[in-house]
């Protein structure tokens, strides 16, 4: 007989998160717990990996600070009517946002975290884009300072 193992593989938990959220009735994005599931593997590593790190605290849904992490899938962003605001659409709802900076020409998306503080929401984008970079002219030039 195969030797049973001593850990659930991540596919494991995400069928057991699943399971519990469905008998408690609550309605969720499969997504959500997976980003959920990463985050605390990843958070469990660093406690004892990193030296001095401790044992991570979590979240209390009742809390003044709520977030959650998106992959860069089911959204999409449109431009609206005024030139500040642009419609942001995630898990088939739009949503009003409001742009304090342009998107860089030719942007990915990579992430996007959807924070709740003092009863306003809040979302980041982690983008990923192509910069020019120019070359220094004259590098002899130069002028370094150490401000150690």
């Amino acid at each position: 007989p195969p030797k049973e193992r001593k850990w659930k593989k991540s596919s494991e938990l995400d069928h057991a998160i699943k399971h519990h959220l469905n008998a408690r009735g609550l309605s969720f994005s499969s997504v959500i717990a997976q980003q959920a599931r990463m985050n605390v593997e990843r958070a469990l590593k660093d406690a004892f990996k990193v030296k001095n790190r401790g044992f991570p605290k979590f979240k209390n849904s009742k809390s003044a600070k709520q977030s959650f992490l998106w992959n860069n899938q089911g959204f999409s962003i449109k431009e609206s009517d005024g030139e500040r605001f642009k419609i942001f659409t995630l898990m088939k709802m739009p949503l009003l946002m409001r742009m304090h900076r342009d998107f860089p020409p030719n942007f990915k998306v990579k992430q996007i975290s959807i924070s709740c503080r003092h009863r306003k929401y809040f979302v980041s984008f982690s983008v990923e884009y192509e910069q020019d970079i120019t070359p220094i002219k004259n590098p002899k030039n130069g002028v370094g300072l150490d401000l150690n």
